[in-house]
């Protein structure tokens, strides 16, 4: 509870948080007010719920070493194109709405299960202020142009349907 609350009082950096696993054994700790302050401190981090904790696994079942070895990494880039992009950037490519995945931990199969199954689990304070603007700007534009002109807007609604009151 120290740490927590140095970083919600400014004095240690809020990058001592960085590491995912850093918060999910934090949030593991199952004590409110350490929730509480995590949530101050950082922003969202929660377990998935048990039916995501379900799905993680039977992919878990289904991507075997032997599976993943047989992967078509190009694939992969165009899965990324056409659903990731929209929000993320990886090395470079991509939008800035969402964290940027190239430093992430893309090899642990935890770590990306866990963000793909369940991706509002874990939402930093800065997301949630973008995620506000963007909002906010789409329906400032949404007045003036079709709503077609933004094509993922109801990933975004889904986004802000999932965010803590």
């Amino acid at each position: 509870m120290t740490l927590l609350n140095a970083i919600v009082d400014k004095k240690i950096p809020i990058a001592v948080l960085d590491s995912a696993t850093t918060r999910r054994q934090v949030v593991q700790l199952g004590d409110v007010e350490v929730d509480e302050l995590m949530t101050a401190a950082w922003g969202r981090s929660a377990l998935p719920s048990e039916d995501k904790q379900a799905q993680i696994e039977g992919y878990k079942q289904i991507l075997t070493a032997a599976f993943l070895a047989s992967a078509d990494l190009s694939r992969g880039r165009e899965v990324f194109s056409t659903t990731c992009m929209n929000c993320h950037q990886l090395f470079g490519t991509g939008s800035d709405i969402a964290p940027d995945l190239t430093g992430s931990n893309r090899a642990d199969l935890d770590y990306v299960l866990r963000n793909a199954v369940d991706p509002n689990g874990e939402v930093g304070g800065q997301l949630t202020q973008d995620i506000v603007k963007l909002l906010a700007k789409y329906n400032e534009n949404a007045a003036d142009q079709k709503r077609d002109n933004i094509q993922e807007a109801p990933k975004h609604k889904q986004i802000i349907t999932d965010l803590p009151q």
